[in-house]
């Protein structure tokens, strides 16, 4: 024996909660049975007036129908358009962030484990950057040579102590945010230091990091100081605002 749709008149069986045709919703027309698995009978105790018919049609009949409603289709493209569109926000979020203030880090320490300023130079901001150009005045320097010469230095030094260098990682053991007044004093630096007054300081982290050095005769681990900031925008290595190697070795 059959019903019928009260819709569009479509043939279901017995047990239908809704039209595999056109989806429309259908009064029960037969007891529930008798034996039920208890977290659904519990649900449907506690479960308010207008939600108990949601719930007493959620079983295997009504799910294995839904799969032949010609809505079914549409609705599975729904639910892959949202997961792709959160994707996208998750994307797009990352790189109008800049990868966040670690992303100076990850590339400074980069560097200095390969031995090349390629890493080093993408520590600092791109408008960093310009402005030490700039600073050298009438020198005629080559910013990728600037940056290899320093790597080269950095490599030197702990490869002394440590021999070839096989790894270096890090770890943030403690992040403070810099006041108004740091950053201000940062902007001020910037600003005298390059002789320039385009420059925006909006936030910025003083850290303390765990150095982990690993090399062919010898590994340990060193705490250093570092800060970082966004100039103008971008997350960059600060300190210092000159390179000094002595700030950190």
């Amino acid at each position: 024996m059959s019903k019928f749709c009260t819709k569009c008149g479509a043939s279901l069986p017995d047990n239908s909660a809704f039209c595999t045709s056109c989806g429309q919703v259908l009064e029960a027309t037969q007891a529930q049975p008798v034996a039920q698995a208890q977290p659904v009978a519990q649900a449907q105790a506690n479960a308010p007036a207008g939600e108990k018919s949601i719930i007493e049609n959620i079983n295997m009949d009504n799910i294995k129908n839904f799969k032949n409603n010609p809505k079914f289709n549409t609705y599975v493209g729904m639910a892959i358009i949202g997961v792709a569109a959160l994707i996208v926000l998750i994307i797009i979020i990352s790189l109008v962030s800049g990868g966040g203030y670690k992303k100076p880090l990850d590339n400074y320490f980069k560097g200095v484990e390969k031995g090349q300023g390629k890493y080093i130079q993408k520590a600092f901001s791109k408008d960093l950057l310009k402005l030490m150009e700039e600073g050298f005045d009438d020198e005629d320097v080559d910013m990728d040579d600037y940056f290899d010469d320093i790597a080269d230095t950095f490599n030197d030094l702990l490869e002394e102590d440590y021999g070839k260098i096989k790894s270096i990682s890090y770890k943030i053991t403690d992040k403070k945010k810099l006041s108004d007044k740091k950053l201000k004093a940062i902007k001020d630096d910037l600003k005298d230091t390059y002789d320039t007054s385009k420059i925006k300081v909006t936030k910025g982290y003083k850290l303390e990091i765990d150095v982990k050095v690993k090399g062919k005769d010898d590994k340990d681990t060193e705490d250093i100081e570092l800060t970082v900031a966004k100039v103008n925008g971008d997350w960059t290595l600060i300190s210092p605002s000159k390179i000094n190697l002595s700030d950190f070795y």
